[in-house]
């Protein structure tokens, strides 16, 4: 899956002049469109390995795996707080206070708000 992913990430061959490739369907896409598309899908699943690390309590697992996701997508809020939510139960509260200023910098909803200040309450 993830490897697999990562391996038809870095194998793309972006030659000068060449802006879309084929797909098996025959519809045409370009290489950043495809480039994006696959770090998207690959953030989403680092992100979400990274919150069932968080629900059976590997703590350092999640930290791991909420920063790769964020090797893929340095924006995805859920990695970011799910990095400094496993970082709060680390007690590694500077680097949970790192994520969670960035994420106060980012438009959020209300609900998001809430739990960015339930979670710097316990640090």
């Amino acid at each position: 899956g993830i490897q697999r992913m990562e391996y038809l990430h870095e194998s793309i061959n972006i030659k000068s002049g060449q802006d879309e490739i084929e797909d098996k369907d025959e519809i045409s896409i370009s290489h950043s469109e495809l480039l994006q598309s696959i770090s998207s899908e690959l953030s989403k699943i680092y992100s979400n390995d990274a919150e069932c690390s968080l629900r059976i309590k590997h703590y350092f697992f999640a930290v791991t795996q909420a920063g790769n996701s964020l090797k893929w997508d340095e924006t995805n809020f859920k990695s970011n707080f799910r990095r400094a939510k496993a970082n709060v139960e680390l007690a590694n509260y500077s680097k949970a206070q790192e994520d969670l200023t960035y994420l106060r910098s980012q438009p959020s909803s209300a609900q998001s708000l809430r739990e960015i200040e339930m979670l710097e309450s316990e640090i």
